[in-house]
């Protein structure tokens, strides 16, 4: 039987390699370093073949001697980051372009011809013509009569659903039943018997079958004769394809194509003096250290003495060690410390070979989850090419089975741009060091600040940049950066989103709806960013004033649609149990929202409307060229583990703002954590640890240039401000507040002498920074829920369910900043010792 399933096979234009399996599964760890198992050339044939994904490796290796025109490997991975890193690890290792189009397939939007569905992948498979057969089946949830059945068919995908979905109650249910209908969860396995005919010319069948239990409740289908049967040429089917967008950032787009448009009615401001920008611009290239008990940042390294790029980086990467053994407070750091980078060029056609450099030097290539990073083309001094900045953290090493955590996907996929290199797309931090036992068992996680990479508008599935305009290629970026953060659990962003823009891009890739002003562009994705936090999953407003539904109307709303009551198969089974259309994490996540605090201590009380929402500050950075020459690359910071998997708070989460007359203000959240056994949920305000962290940012305005001492532009004028309305006065002495990173986007426009003044002070001066043509930002809270500030509303969609434009002209809602510094501050009590 074997023999003519194989023959099946090679009758098509696939050839068939094989290899014994000689190692075992030495690396359990989700995470596959290729390093680990040979440590050195003498043991390498003794051990580098111990674990058995090396035996792919030389499987894969063999047949580019035999076939050297192939150039790509395509993994099957569904959920499995297991499965996916070591293919990928395999893959790149040879110089193969690793593809892995199912990667979070039941979490992608649906082609443009199919309803949502919790058996996504196994209805495309339907329409594409695949017959595939039930062998194992190894979940109580599914019945034995379902051995053999074909897994596409319409019947057996809606008892998979019923018979799974009692399984899956719960905290993420629907993601859950998602998952274990495909068989994620080994629930069950299969054997593909037919496909499309452009890749199966022949068919298997099988003339006999029969079925035994084994212990366990698992039971087995058994092939006893099986043939090859010629089929006919048929044309080749559809293949679907998941949609461009979520329903969230579709909705966008159409808000963003049916609203009224004014911000080109701006004008762009005069560019400052050739010698005004040449002043602000001279910065000096001395490195900054700033080190505390939570994490060491390296900042503003450069090079002068090197004429190219490429070789300043490797001067630069030769001082960091020797800085790092030199003033880090802990002796052992080093570069497998690095959780983040920004990497500044004055050239983007640099970028090429620094990116060698940085790839033998600040990530061994074997190893997995390298740093997150943001590689942007900015106007540095003079003779400098290359500026990097680092983050490190004391608890991250190479060995991932100790607690680094990380999303690095290298496949092409139709979810997120692949990262082929030395970056992550985020790189997870705990904020608690252990938890105890106890606290697990209860269900409670990680409390983690998740390090995002940039993001550009490049599509997923070619990493070719998406032809349309402006504003849709920054709700495409932005969706990249969303899709990352709900999979690493991200609740909130803060305290800024920042979109970097580049000024060439506007003259390399504009066509005539995309040569527009620069204020044009900053109004699209100030409102995109803005339009991101009230629009829900589901594409609809989060505000029921802007849906026009009182509470009845929406709760009717989500229990029963009609559409999917008629269209969505299995639908009707599953309703009473799981929901469709809350498979994806939610982002923002406005339920850990306490209460929203002034500075000055005064409580607002129950949280409005207008105080419900957290949308963190926009920022606006107009830099020189992007990678790629795109047009605009979104970059923030998430927090996660806010809510623990039974949904109990491990931290209160306040919003906090304060404002210093017309010069500065302060926009941002303070989290008040707690021990294992803290009642979080409890209304007495007595503090049940003393650990406060606060995600600021802050804006200065060139009013500063009157009076620049008065911006708390050191820790200690922060610290009065950030400390009083969260701690007694009596205990004000024994806190202490520590920088442990800290951002500035400089305004090189800024008002003439001002940029250096700015650079004088403390948290500028020891900052990672970020020289900018120019600098915007708005906070976008003032005016959330004024529905007096716009006449009309767009209307809903009811093909797309898409939310009105939640009435905010919010595009004019920016100004122009000198700085916007981004700051994360720790604050704890000297008798209580470290944080964590």
């Amino acid at each position: 039987m074997e023999a003519e399933m194989m023959k099946g096979l090679t009758s098509t234009p696939l050839c068939i390699r094989q290899r014994k399996i000689t190692g075992t599964a030495s690396q359990t760890g989700k995470y596959y370093n290729a390093i680990e198992t040979a440590s050195n050339d003498v043991d390498r044939k003794r051990t580098f073949d111990f674990d058995e994904t090396e035996d792919m490796f030389y499987l894969l290796r063999d047949v580019l001697t035999q076939h050297p025109e192939a150039n790509a490997v395509s993994a099957g991975a569904i959920l499995s980051t297991y499965q996916r890193t070591r293919v990928e690890s395999v893959a790149t290792r040879l110089g193969l372009i690793p593809l892995a189009y199912l990667w979070h397939y039941p979490f992608l939007p649906p082609p443009p011809d199919r309803d949502d569905s919790l058996t996504s992948l196994l209805d495309d498979m339907d329409s594409s013509g695949y017959d595939a057969r039930i062998i194992k089946i190894a979940s109580g949830g599914i019945s034995e009569k379902l051995l053999f059945a074909n897994v596409a068919e319409p019947g057996t995908r809606q008892r998979l659903i019923s018979g799974l979905s009692r399984f899956c109650a719960g905290f993420g249910e629907e993601a859950t039943l998602r998952g274990a209908v495909l068989g994620e969860g080994g629930e069950y396995e299969t054997i593909a018997l037919d496909g499309p005919s452009n890749l199966w010319k022949m068919r298997i069948e099988l003339d006999s079958t029969k079925s035994y239990s084994a212990e366990g409740g698992t039971h087995y289908a058994v092939l006893e004769r099986a043939r090859v049967v010629a089929k006919e040429r048929t044309s080749i089917p559809y293949v679907p394809m998941p949609a461009c967008f979520d329903r969230r950032f579709d909705a966008i787009v159409e808000i963003l194509n049916t609203r009224s448009d004014h911000a080109g009615d701006q004008k762009r401001p005069a560019e400052a003096a050739a010698t005004s920008l040449s002043d602000s611009a001279q910065q000096k290239t001395n490195y900054s250290l700033e080190t505390s008990c939570l994490a060491t940042q390296v900042s503003n390294l450069v090079c002068v003495t090197e004429k190219t790029a490429a070789t300043q980086l490797e001067a630069i990467v030769e001082s960091l060690a020797k800085i790092l053994n030199t003033h880090s407070s802990q002796p052992t750091m080093s570069v497998l410390n690095v959780v983040s980078v920004t990497l500044l060029l004055r050239s983007i056609d640099d970028f090429a070979s620094v990116n060698q450099v940085y790839s033998k030097s600040i990530w061994p290539a074997r190893l997995a989850n390298p740093p997150a990073r943001v590689t942007v083309a900015v106007p540095l001094p003079e003779g400098v090419l290359v500026s990097l900045s680092l983050m490190l953290d004391p608890s991250q090493d190479r060995d991932t089975s100790k607690g680094r955590k990380g999303l690095h996907v290298q496949s092409r996929s139709y979810w997120a741009p692949a990262n082929i290199g030395p970056y992550s797309q985020a790189i997870s931090v705990p904020t608690d060091r252990e938890l105890s036992a106890s606290a697990v068992s209860n269900g409670q996680v990680y409390v983690e600040i998740v390090h995002m990479a940039g993001q550009i508008p490049l599509q997923p599935a070619s990493l070719s940049f998406l032809p349309e305009s402006f504003s849709s290629q920054a709700v495409l970026a932005l969706q990249h950066l969303w899709r990352v953060g709900q999979e690493r659990g991200v609740d909130v962003w803060a305290p800024a989103g920042v979109a970097y823009l580049a000024r060439k891009a506007f003259f390399l890739n504009s066509s005539k709806q995309d040569n527009r002003p620069m204020l044009h562009n900053v109004g699209e994705a100030a409102t995109i960013w803005m339009q991101a936090h009230l629009v829900d999953e589901k594409g609809r407003a989060r505000s029921l004033q802007n849906l026009g539904l009182n509470e009845d109307e929406q709760e009717e709303e989500e229990e029963v649609d009609i559409w999917d009551l008629q269209r969505n198969r299995g639908f009707a089974s599953a309703r009473s149990s799981v929901s469709i259309g809350q498979h994806l994490h939610v982002l923002p996540n406005y339920d850990i929202i306490e209460d929203f605090r002034e500075a000055d201590g005064r409580m607002l009380g129950q949280k409005t409307e207008t105080q419900k929402y957290f949308i963190p500050t926009f920022i606006a950075a107009e830099v020189q060229e992007l990678p790629r020459h795109a047009s605009i690359e979104w970059w923030s910071t998430g927090i996660s583990g806010l809510s623990s998997n039974n949904g109990n708070r491990r931290s209160k989460v306040r919003q906090l703002k304060q404002e210093g007359h017309q010069s500065w203000s302060i926009h941002g959240i303070v989290l008040e954590h707690h021990a294992d056994n803290a009642d979080t949920t409890s209304s007495n305000e007595a503090m049940s640890s003393r650990k406060f962290t606060f995600f600021l940012a802050l804006l200065v305005t060139s009013e500063a240039a009157h009076d620049c001492d008065s911006v708390p532009l050191t820790i200690e004028k922060l610290e009065a401000i950030l400390l009083s309305p969260m701690v007694p006065e009596s205990e004000l002495q024994s806190f202490r507040c520590e920088l442990t990173s800290s951002h500035s986007f400089l305004n090189l426009s800024s008002v003439k002498g001002l940029g250096d003044r700015l650079d004088t002070m403390p948290l500028i001066k020891n900052s990672t920074k970020v020289p900018c043509f120019h600098v915007w930002a708005s906070t976008g809270r003032d005016k959330i829920g004024d529905t007096s500030s716009s006449p009309t509303q767009t209307p809903t969609s009811p093909a797309s369910n898409v939310c009105p434009e939640a009435s905010i002209e919010y595009n004019n809602d920016f100004q122009e900043v000198a700085a916007a510094v981004i700051l994360r501050i720790d604050a704890f009590s000297s008798q209580h010792g470290q944080i964590w």
